[in-house]
């Protein structure tokens, strides 16, 4: 078939019959015409003919056999015999009723080759045909204008922070995107600048936030421009912001003698943040419910200072923000259980905002308790930011294990009074304090100090144990694990301190170790006494001969000043003293060295992970004690040794950790 398909297949049979009729030789001579006998109705098959619309088509010209599938090449070849009936009943003047049956069946064929229409113009498959499938067609529309719905929707709907930084930004880039946090203020003189002030949260892209001096792209909800690089330092915090979904306001009535202990004044000015996870969706209306029960028992979390600030009344409100977070459950407490250094400001992504709470106004609109509830897909974060005012690290689990105990429907203790130290106790000045209206002595090297790195260095229960056996003997006739430790960290620290400030060991002074010690015991309060209960054991010595002694040596001197400040009298007459001073209205707090060779240091045994709201303990806990001046043990899950954290930057990590497994003197890693 050399012509095209002008026509149907009777059309052809006729015209081709002898090869050499008058209607051949015509249709030869004019390949491209139409089917002349068809136009002139002179077609014996035109009025029965199913393809007769496709023949008079515009398309119908690019149905050629060579464009036609090998399949559809076949069937026409088969029809040999067909066509040669059809041909000879269109010869005859009037069709037989078999030639016309014959010619039936063939336009037949012919309408189902209709199914076979050319690619569009634009398509990857132009010049080819393919079959028609209605069902498919149908299907296709639909997806087109699924996909066009959703153009809409995404039109109208704001911009995601990532979209949005993106879009703002000219030059190309790639990158993930990730937050930072301005260290300080920075003024834009420029318009392609994005001004800061010190604490602003920006989005960057990560690859490009280095260290040292240079430039960024930045954005700040609708504002955007270039900052100084060196201005800004990464948050943990993941990029997939929590969305807010319902926030609770708690308030109680309470006939409770509402008071501030005068440990409770002396620890007043900031706010403990900390996050427990748990590997299970806890219902938050559940979590709310029994938070406000909790509450009843513990007046004091639901109070407001006064307005003098020097105690409390009642008329607080407790803010529950509950939120939606798409972060993987499993990278929210990624931080607390595998890595050694982390950011600074890692925990506040699971805490209630610091804003307003932390540092610790004292007015009556500052609040004593946040709680944030965070939902993963698996998980729960119940993050609380308490001050500490009211409570220390031990108060704060024993409120959140009547918190999961009243969740799982037991019973709580009665409230509890705070302590007061007898009146005929005398004052007796703790050492190390000062009126807090002064700065502290460090500031002059605090830039050198400052970091926004912690380091983490995982300490299980054999590695304490050894490090204890390899200590020596101590001066005293007991030592314990936490007093070695001790020894070893604070030794550790000043060979860090030291390199920090590039200060040889002969002019280093004095360095001093203020470790908080639990005096519940001592004062004969229960173990769920929910107030401050700790007090500073101060230890001093000559940083060359802190370096110079053995360990053993060193934790018998920590051991002896420990029996000599926790005993009864001595706590009394320091809560005395700082009675004197809430009477006074008198703010007081530690006092540190010019060199920051003066350290607190914490050790947090509380059991942690017993608090369960009914679907099991916690696998993680976070926290926000981080200082360069402080330095905490945290107890790992099911007692399996601590963790120490330490305000370090990442190069001095591997430093540190040597110093605290040197067995002998530890002078040898400082210059003279």
């Amino acid at each position: 078939m050399a012509s095209q398909v002008n026509e149907c297949e009777g059309c052809t049979g006729s015209r081709r019959r002898g090869g050499g009729s008058h209607a051949a030789a015509a249709f030869r001579s004019r390949p491209g015409a139409a089917c002349t006998r068809l136009r002139r109705r002179e077609c014996t098959a035109a009025a029965s003919c199913p393809g007769r619309a496709l023949m008079l088509s515009r398309q119908s010209a690019a149905l050629t056999p060579a464009a036609l599938p090998r399949a559809a090449r076949g069937r026409l070849r088969r029809s040999t015999r067909d066509a040669r009936v059809c041909r000879s009943a269109l010869v005859a003047p009037e069709p037989t009723l078999h030639a016309a049956e014959a010619l039936q069946d063939n336009c037949a064929r012919a309408t189902a080759l209709m199914a076979w229409v050319p690619a569009p113009v634009n398509s990857p498959w132009r010049g080819h045909v393919y079959q028609r499938d209605a069902e498919e067609e149908a299907r296709l529309d639909d997806k087109l204008s699924a996909a066009k719905a959703a153009a809409e929707a995404r039109a109208a709907r704001p911009l995601t922070e990532t979209e949005n930084y993106w879009r703002k930004r000219e030059e190309p880039g790639t990158g993930d995107l990730c937050r930072a946090r301005a260290v300080r203020a920075f003024e834009a003189v420029e318009r392609v600048e994005l001004g800061l002030t010190a604490g602003d949260r920006v989005l960057v892209v990560q690859q490009e936030l280095l260290p040292g001096a240079g430039w960024i792209f930045a954005t700040r909800g609708d504002d955007c421009g270039y900052v100084p690089r060196n201005y800004l330092a990464e948050e943990e915090a993941s990029i997939a912001e929590t969305v807010l979904v319902k926030e609770h306001v708690l308030t109680i009535d309470s006939d409770a003698q509402l008071a501030l202990s005068p440990m409770d004044w002396a620890n007043r000015g900031r706010a403990i943040p900390c996050t427990w996870f748990f590997a299970h969706a806890l219902p938050p209306q559940k979590l709310v419910d029994a938070l406000r029960d909790a509450l009843r028992a513990f007046p004091h979390f639901a109070a407001r200072y006064t307005r003098d600030g020097s105690g409390l009344e009642p008329g607080g409100a407790v803010r529950v923000e509950v939120r939606q977070s798409t972060t993987p459950f499993a990278e929210a407490y990624v931080h607390t259980t595998s890595k050694k250094v982390i950011r600074r400001t890692a925990h506040e992504a699971y805490v209630p905002s610091k804003a307003g709470m932390d540092p610790d106004d004292g007015l009556a609109a500052t609040p004593l308790l946040r709680i944030r509830i965070t939902l993963f897909d698996n998980g729960t974060a119940v993050g609380v930011l308490v001050q500490h005012a009211i409570t220390d690290i031990e108060g704060i689990v024993a409120f959140m294990r009547a918190w999961s105990r009243c969740a799982r429907g037991g019973d709580i203790s009665p409230r509890q009074d705070r302590w007061a130290p007898a009146s005929t106790i005398e004052e007796e000045a703790p050492e190390r304090w000062a009126p807090s209206e002064k700065p502290p002595e460090f500031v002059g090297v605090a830039q050198k100090i400052r970091t926004e790195d912690c380091c983490v260095l995982p300490l299980p229960a054999s590695t304490l144990a050894a490090l204890k056996a390899a200590a020596g003997e101590s001066s005293e006739p007991y030592a314990s694990t936490d007093d070695v430790l001790t020894a070893r960290v604070w030794r550790a620290l000043v060979v860090c301190r030291l390199a920090q400030l590039g200060l040889p060991i002969s002019k280093a002074g004095t360095t001093c170790c203020l470790r908080a010690a639990n005096v519940r015991q001592v004062l004969g309060l229960s173990k769920d006494y929910a107030g401050n209960a700790t007090t500073d054991i101060c230890t001093e010595l000559p940083a060359k001969e802190l370096l110079g002694a053995r360990v053993g040596a060193v934790a018998g001197k920590l051991r002896a000043d420990l029996l000599a400040t926790r005993t009864p009298d001595r706590v009394q007459a320091r809560g005395a003293f700082f009675r004197g001073a809430q009477k006074m209205r008198q703010r007081i707090r530690k006092r540190f060295d010019e060199n920051s060779l003066t350290f607190i240091m914490s050790s947090w045994s509380a059991e942690w992970d017993a608090v369960d709201f009914g679907s099991g303990p916690p696998v993680a806990l976070d926290h926000g004690a981080i200082a360069p001046v402080v330095c905490v043990f945290v107890r790992r899950p099911r007692g399996d040794g601590v963790n120490v954290y330490v305000s370090l930057p990442r190069h001095l990590l591997g430093t540190f950790s040597e110093c605290v497994f040197v067995n002998e003197t530890a002078s040898v890693l400082v210059e003279e």
